[in-house]
């Protein structure tokens, strides 16, 4: 048997608008049990692909901007960290936080798209998420998402001896 993506893709999709903000993200994600999902526009073209991952890197960055600001408005007499206005490191951090909360999807998301097609065979489907180390492909046909093929669709397949 020859099996095609769409035989068996999931066709209800999770997936997140470009103006979806982190604390609305992680809800979705928590909320679905899933770690990404493609992010659409309006039109429900597939503009992106975002992962938690992509979001911890983001909360590194904003970590590490906080500490280089705070270490160079560091206080010379010792006393203390203190910005030029009289912030704290906390504030600074703080800060860093509500601007990394203010984040939109359409920021944080990875605009390379790697899709498969609904008519694509099963194995080459597969063979692209080993080769690029991916957990979860979308399905695209004429740019809109159809539904989305997993690591795991395709080991129930194989559990089903589909590759027998």
């Amino acid at each position: 048997m020859n099996l095609c993506v769409a035989d068996v893709m999931q066709n209800s999709v999770v997936s997140l608008s470009l103006e979806a903000r982190v604390p609305e993200i992680e809800r979705v994600f928590s909320e679905s049990g899933v770690s990404g999902c493609p992010v659409v526009d309006g039109d429900g073209r597939v503009c992106g692909i975002l992962s938690r991952g992509d979001i911890i890197r983001r909360l590194c960055v904003e970590h590490v901007q906080a500490e280089v600001i705070s270490d160079y408005y560091r206080d010379p007499g010792g006393v203390g960290i203190y910005m030029a206005d009289g912030q704290s490191f906390e504030a600074i951090a703080a800060s860093a936080g509500v601007t990394t909360d203010r984040l939109r999807a359409g920021q944080l998301m990875s605009s390379e798209v790697v899709s498969v097609a609904p008519r694509a065979p099963l194995a080459e489907a597969a063979r692209m998420m080993v080769e690029r180390g991916f957990h979860r492909l979308p399905v695209i046909e004429d740019g809109r998402l159809l539904g989305v093929i997993s690591t795991f669709d395709v080991t129930r397949e194989v559990a089903r001896g589909a590759f027998a």
